[in-house]
Parts: structure tokens; C-alpha cells; sequence
């Protein structure tokens, strides 16, 4: 164990906050003196210049970071696809369906003959309607799968 308490034996750990070893186990901070005995040992080490120094901490740095098990960081990412596709089949559909209704009043109101075009214009104008609110439900189910995330 490193860093044992000297009355229950228990690891202890360190508080940067309040610069000193807290035992969890009996909810209590290590006596001062504990601290002094670990810093004496590193005040006992030779001294060293500087640039030796620097380049020690970060050997050990680097050993630390080294033997430190690798973290797995989740990195948050977009969770729905463009819901593009889907809009702008529903636009085409919709307008389909609003050409549908317009020319269908054209023809109740007598405006343009039901004969106009050579086949006849209800026909033309039930596939058109058909045509128009299946892509709009095609474009709506689309649109909706894809903004839907998980």
C-alpha cells in the first residue's frame, strides 16, 4: 500500500484543496507530521539542477501517461441524418396536390372544358391527385425516419 493511515492502515488519499491525506475510512484527516514524512523523503533526494529537473518530471510524466490504462472518450456526434430528401419529395407532392385541387375547381367552375385535352380530364387529374399525396406520405415517412434519432 502507498500511502498507509497511521492508525487504521487504511490507503489514504490526497486533498490538493487543503494540502494534506484524508482517510475515508475513519473520515479524518492524517496528522501534519504524516505529510512531513513523505515530503522529507522527497526533500532528501540530491539536488539537481534545473534543466535535470525539468527533464526528470517529465520522464515521469511521460512514464505515468505511458502506464496509465487507455481512456475511451465517447465523442458526441450528430445523431440524425438530413432530413433533405424527405422535404422535398413532400414539396412536390404537395404541390401536385394543390394542382389537383386548382384545375379540378377550374373544371367544376366551368372554366376550362373537361375535353380540353384529348383523354379525359377527371382521369388526369385522379392520377395526378394520386400521384401527388403518394409522395407526400413517401416524402413524410422519409423525412420522420430520418430526424429520428437513436
Amino acid at each position: 500500500m502507498k500511502n498507509p493511515c497511521p492508525t487504521c492502515g487504511k490507503e489514504l488519499s490526497y486533498v490538493r484543496t487543503y494540502d494534506r491525506w484524508y482517510c475515508s475510512y475513519e473520515k479524518k484527516y492524517a496528522p501534519k507530521s504524516y505529510q512531513a514524512a513523505v515530503s522529507a523523503t522527497v526533500a532528501s533526494a540530491p539536488a539537481a539542477t534545473p534543466a535535470v529537473a525539468v527533464q526528470t518530471k517529465l520522464a515521469r510524466a511521460s512514464a505515468a501517461v505511458a502506464a496509465a490504462p487507455a481512456a475511451v472518450v465517447a465523442v458526441p456526434t450528430h445523431a440524425h441524418k438530413k432530413p433533405l430528401a424527405g422535404i422535398a419529395l413532400v414539396s412536390v407532392g404537395f404541390s401536385l396536390v394543390i394542382l389537383w385541387f386548382l384545375i379540378g375547381t377550374l373544371v367544376i367552375l366551368g372554366v376550362v372544358s373537361p375535353n380540353a385535352v384529348g383523354l379525359e380530364l377527371n382521369q388526369l387529374l385522379a392520377i395526378l391527385g394520386l400521384i401527388g399525396l403518394v409522395l407526400a406520405m413517401a416524402g413524410t415517412i422519409l423525412g420522420f425516419s430520418s430526424v429520428r434519432a437513436r
